[in-house]
């Protein structure tokens, strides 16, 4: 008698186990990625921003759609320490856009979407608490589709990622100086 309350102890903890494992979502194997249920005729534009609170001058944004560069700041390659240049509403070339596109294409099925969740207890605490002026670096990736729908995914650490992130500052530093904004 004692085998079969064992046998029925342990087969009843197996069940709640699965049961528990898959009420917390389990294995995210299904999930590799998010870019399934959108297409590469969706996008229409990328959105990067890099923030060094150490190195001086390394700080870039460019918001780029197929047709022009929205918004861009840089700081413009000198030896001489000068202000960012700041651009808006800058033309960029079909070509541009054709191969900024073909390598998103090829790094679409890597990437994550950011989950955006509440900011926890110590976030919350460190909002209101005294900041160092010098802080860790950052940077936020994003991809524009259709609707201007606005989707952040984690930025990889893969080599067609950063040649993704070096055409773009090469689009912007091209053809945004002439549009540059001179009161900034």
């Amino acid at each position: 008698m004692n085998k079969k309350i064992c046998y029925f102890l342990i087969v009843i903890s197996v069940v709640a186990f699965m049961f528990v494992l898959s009420a917390c979502g389990g294995n995210d194997a299904g999930d590799e990625t998010d870019s399934e249920e959108v297409t590469m005729d969706n996008l229409i534009g990328v959105r990067y921003n890099r923030q060094s609170g150490m190195v001086w001058g390394e700080d870039f944004y460019a918001d780029i759609r197929q047709n022009e560069i929205i918004h861009t700041r840089f700081y413009p390659e000198t030896d001489e320490r000068s202000d960012y240049v700041v651009a808006d509403n800058v033309p960029i070339t079909e070509e541009q856009w054709q191969e900024l596109e073909a390598g998103i294409k090829e790094i679409l099925p890597l990437l994550k979407k950011v989950e955006k969740t509440e900011p926890g207890f110590f976030d919350k605490i460190l909002d209101k608490a005294v900041q160092p002026t010098d802080g860790p670096d950052y940077n936020d990736f994003y991809l524009i589709w259709d609707d201007e729908v606005v989707v952040q995914y984690y930025t990889l650490g893969d080599d067609r990622f950063y040649k993704i992130l070096k055409l773009m500052e090469e689009i912007v530093r091209t053809n945004a100086p002439e549009y540059a904004i001179e009161d900034v």
